[in-house]
């Protein structure tokens, strides 16, 4: 297995794959980089945490952000969610300049699409075993589950056909597509781990 791979790991919500992604980082012994994106994107704007937080990986609305005060820098042209994504996009890129590392979200499989060293990574699972880990690891209600799931489907969905103008969840985008609910994490990340060493 290379040294420099670059894996970024998009997920379905409720299918483990951000628990996935730390495990085989840490299997790995490599970084792995997933809301701490928000944290130096707020940094780098001087804004809070929780407001880069309301706009990351949020689906646009060009027409609305047109005629909102309060969504559109008149002098640039660009809505918060344009700035969001261009200055995520910039410490994605410097991220993945400075060695190997897992990206979770955010795009980073369209961010860093030229990179040679990218292996793009994509978690998913069925809708009830989606549903159980909603309702096992986040609380949530069986009913909530399925609404907080439908939700963020929309939003991942809009959000890469507007930046990325690609389908988020078709297989053709990934090198490698995981069923989590049907292998489990454990074998999850050993099949990413082979996959590596194949390569």
């Amino acid at each position: 297995m290379k040294d420099n791979w670059v894996v970024t790991v998009s997920r379905q919500y409720g299918s483990g794959g951000r628990y996935i992604a730390k495990m085989l980082a840490q299997q790995l012994g490599v970084p792995i980089y997933d809301k701490q994106i928000i944290a130096m994107t707020a940094q780098n704007f001087g804004f809070s945490k929780d407001f880069v937080a309301t706009y990351e990986e949020r689906p646009i609305n060009r027409f609305y952000y047109a005629f909102s005060l309060g969504g559109t820098d008149f002098r640039s042209g660009l809505s918060m969610n344009d700035k969001i994504f261009i200055e995520q996009s910039n410490i994605i890129k410097e991220i993945a300049a400075k060695g190997p590392c897992i990206l979770v979200g955010r795009c980073a499989d369209y961010v860093l699409r030229d990179r040679p060293d990218l292996v793009k990574i994509f978690i998913h699972a069925q809708m009830q075993r989606r549903v159980e880990r909603a309702v096992q690891y986040y609380g949530l209600s069986e009913q909530e589950a399925i609404k907080a799931i439908r939700k963020s489907d929309r939003q991942r969905k809009k959000y890469h056909k507007d930046y990325a103008n690609l389908d988020w969840d078709c297989v053709d985008n990934y090198h490698l597509s995981l069923d989590s609910g049907r292998i489990g994490a454990d074998q999850a990340v050993r099949l990413i781990r082979n996959y590596l060493e194949m390569l």
